[in-house]
């Protein structure tokens, strides 16, 4: 039997350990995981290079800034591979890739999903046990710390043929979602780059709260246009942004 690789705080990985296969039902948390990039015994440069983030010591850093504290709305944290079939004036693709992200809790339905999807979509989802995935690429190293990295037991396919047959509004599409009950195997390089891809999405943790800053400013003006009556504004009317993109492509129609 293939002896599988545990990642723990006490793990101190070389170059021949990235092509290693993780343990998947041994528990690690994001701390973990960090805590093994700084005990290395790869030079911390190169390792950044392999992982093509920079930014591994500074998460370290944010980690210890800070107590861990859950705030319930995320459970534990996932990779998850997924695998999606497209179509392209009718030459077929594919493509795969891990997926890091935050779990919610099975069965509970955040409420700007309640208030903004239709009544028949809020019942479905009821019935699906609904578990909301979010993206943590704004949330700060400290915040994700002590929460445990699941992954997933599953393959997803998502098949995305038959969209450019709903552009003309004719015909309803829906992707085609297909789950395989079947455990993907991970290397610890695949683990590493895959968080790191996630965690580095906006850029530094400088550079995330940057951006996370301009989009607040950009929520709360959006709020109080919508409170005083001044929404239109600061909105640009689809038409405009449709001849804006005729333009720029070519003329092309959208």
């Amino acid at each position: 039997m293939e002896k599988l690789l545990k990642i723990n705080k006490n793990l101190k990985f070389g170059y021949a350990d990235l092509m290693e296969v993780i343990d998947p039902d041994h528990k690690f948390t994001l701390r973990d995981v960090l805590k093994a990039c700084v005990s290395s015994k790869i030079p911390m440069d190169i390792l950044k290079s392999i992982l093509q983030c920079d930014y591994i010591e500074d998460y370290w850093k944010e980690l210890n800034s800070k107590k861990f504290k859950n705030d319930g709305e995320i459970e534990y944290l996932q990779l998850s591979w997924i695998s999606s079939i497209d179509e392209f004036e009718g030459v077929v693709g594919s493509g795969h890739a891990w997926d890091f992200s935050g779990i919610g809790k099975e069965g509970d339905i955040p409420q700007d999903l309640i208030d903004n999807c239709p009544k028949k979509e809020i019942e479905r989802m009821k019935r699906e046990n609904y578990t909301q995935s979010y993206a943590i690429e704004f949330t700060p190293v400290y915040e994700l710390a002590g929460l445990p990295i699941k992954i997933t037991n599953s393959i997803n396919i998502e098949d995305w043929r038959g969209v450019n047959e709903a552009k003309n509004k004719t015909k309803f599409y829906n992707n085609m979602n297909t789950k395989l009950d079947v455990q993907p195997s991970i290397t610890l390089i695949e683990v590493l780059y895959w968080i790191f891809w996630e965690l580095s999405f906006v850029g530094s943790p400088e550079r995330r709260d940057e951006q996370i800053n301009i989009l607040n400013e950009r929520v709360d003006k959006f709020k109080q246009a919508e409170k005083d009556g001044t929404l239109g504004e600061i909105t640009i009317p689809w038409e405009d942004v449709k001849k804006k993109l005729k333009d720029k492509y070519l003329n092309k129609e959208i």
